[in-house]
């Protein structure tokens, strides 16, 4: 704790531009991640990109019933919306990317 602050006083940034700067970012991290899935995954890329997505709402969707969390709903549940899509969207980068790529030479 910073001996300068007061009790009441908070070095975190709750106001609503820091959490949709959080929203974008947990949207490019689940890109990311739907890409990477896609990439390892040896048949169906793109369930598989979907299905991490889907695994990773349902996990923040468990956590949002079962923490106590001073986060607005809206923030939660705009969180979990945009996991599958983005996951999905990282899986389809990764699959229009390897189907562009020119076969390899002998």
């Amino acid at each position: 704790m910073n001996p300068h602050l007061s009790a009441t006083t908070t070095i975190v940034n709750y106001s609503t531009k820091t959490r949709v700067a959080w929203l974008l970012w947990e949207a490019v991290s689940l890109l990311a991640a739907g890409y990477v899935t896609a990439r390892i995954a040896r048949s169906s890329p793109m369930a598989h990109a979907t299905a991490m997505g889907l695994i990773q709402a349902v996990v923040t969707s468990l956590a949002m019933m079962s923490l106590q969390s001073d986060e607005p709903e809206w923030f939660w549940l705009t969180g979990i919306a945009l996991m599958i899509p983005a996951a999905w969207f990282g899986g389809w980068l990764r699959v229009r990317k390897s189907v562009s790529a020119p076969a390899p030479s002998p």
